[in-house]
This record gives structure tokens, C-alpha cells and sequence, in this order.
């Protein structure tokens, strides 16, 4: 189990800017005392990142208005493949309709969204979890695709050499 990362904000969003290739994975659950102004300047380092793939940011008290940097910084950070906000009450409908406009239209990387024990509603988490569920199969369906042309490349390199 990862343990809370406690390093400070501002020097988490100079890693980010960056690029640090040891911030892979991060885990700020439980960070309460996180100021908006340093959620905001983390949020917009993110746009940008290449390096970090995992983010969780459970019961950290964000609201809406917090993560409109969040949401927005997804339309071009290609990096990120599971993101974690579980239990933090203050995201509604507002953020869930945010991330599905995002990843119905720009957004292609992330595969993992949690957004239990928030106020998301369920038909927003139901949307959203289509969403990811699609980014799976088309993960499957391009393996098979590729194995399915390899055995044909395999085949016919085959029968040319007879």
C-alpha cells in the first residue's frame, strides 16, 4: 500500500512542471489542509505532465470549484490513466458533467475514474463508467487485432518461402 505523499504543493507542482519521472504515481488522499490557490497551480501542472499516470486524491475536501482546473487540465494531459477522487462530498453533477464532456471529446489516456462517495449522481457515474468500460475493449480489440495479424503475417511468410 502507498503511503500519503506529504510532500508540499508548491514543490509537487515544480516536479510537475518538470517532468520528474519519480512522480509516477501520486497519492495526496487525506490532504485536507491543501490551500484552493495550490490545488488550482497542481491542477494546472497536470495539463502539461507526461510523466504521472496515477493520481489519487481521495477525502481531500474538494469541491466543484476546485477541480473546474482539474477537469479542464485532462483536455490535454495525454499521461494520466487512473485518477481517484472517492469521498470527497463536495463534487457534484457539476464535475461529473465536467469529466464526461471531457472524455467524450477529448480525452483518451484515462482508463480509471473513481468518483465513489461523492454527490456525483449515478446516472453521471453510470455515463462515466461507460465510458471507461469502452476504453477497455477497445484495448482488447486492438490485442486481437494485433495477434490476429501477426498469425497472418506468419502465414504468409510461410507459404512465400515454399
Amino acid at each position: 500500500e502507498l503511503q500519503t505523499d506529504r510532500t508540499p504543493m508548491k514543490k509537487l507542482v515544480k516536479m510537475m512542471e518538470k517532468n520528474d519521472p519519480l512522480l509516477e504515481v501520486l497519492k495526496l488522499d487525506g490532504r485536507k489542509k491543501i490551500k484552493q490557490d495550490d490545488w488550482e497551480l497542481f491542477f494546472q501542472s497536470l495539463e502539461n505532465n507526461t510523466s504521472l499516470t496515477h493520481l489519487s486524491i481521495s477525502r481531500c475536501d474538494l469541491t466543484d470549484e476546485i477541480c473546474v482546473n482539474l477537469v479542464l487540465a485532462l483536455v490535454d494531459n495525454e499521461s494520466l490513466i487512473a485518477l481517484k477522487l472517492s469521498s470527497n462530498k463536495g463534487l457534484t453533477d457539476d464535475t461529473g458533467k465536467g469529466f464526461i464532456k471531457v472524455l467524450t471529446q477529448s480525452n483518451k489516456t484515462l482508463k480509471k475514474l473513481d468518483l465513489s462517495k461523492t454527490k456525483v449522481s449515478k446516472k453521471a457515474l453510470d455515463k462515466i463508467g461507460g465510458i471507461m468500460e469502452k476504453r477497455d475493449d477497445q484495448k482488447r480489440l486492438s490485442k486481437a487485432q494485433n495477434l490476429r495479424q501477426s498469425k497472418i503475417l506468419d502465414l504468409l511468410s510461410v507459404s512465400a518461402s515454399d
